[in-house]
């Protein structure tokens, strides 16, 4: 079975990803966002930028509407890079801490 992903990150840092099985299911479909929050829960300018995904790669499809994902971000000039599992649907939002680790924030 053939099926489409879409993985595209927006001006500000935030990163989209679609999943259909043609193109007219994608273009009907609402993407799952991955966003990211500081540890406290924020979304606040760190020294002059914004916590935000600079590059997102799709590594594979492992069942359907699932994937696993390379995210890189980046906060206060320092990148972290990380593999995650994102299902289509499920919206994200990764906590970052000061750090630099990525954690999945519940909920």
């Amino acid at each position: 079975m053939q099926v489409f992903c879409v993985l595209a990150i927006s001006e500000t840092g935030v990163c989209y990803f679609w999943y259909g099985k043609d193109i007219e299911e994608l273009r009907s479909t609402t993407p799952t966002k991955i966003s990211l929050l500081l540890d406290d829960g924020s979304l606040k300018k760190q020294k002059g930028g914004l916590p935000a995904n600079f590059a997102d790669k799709i590594q594979s499809i492992f069942k359907p509407v699932a994937a696993n994902v390379f995210v890189a971000h980046v906060l206060v000039f320092r990148p972290t890079f990380e593999k995650i599992v994102v299902h289509h649907g499920n919206d994200l939002k990764l906590n970052i801490s000061q750090d630099g680790v990525l954690l999945p924030k519940p909920g």
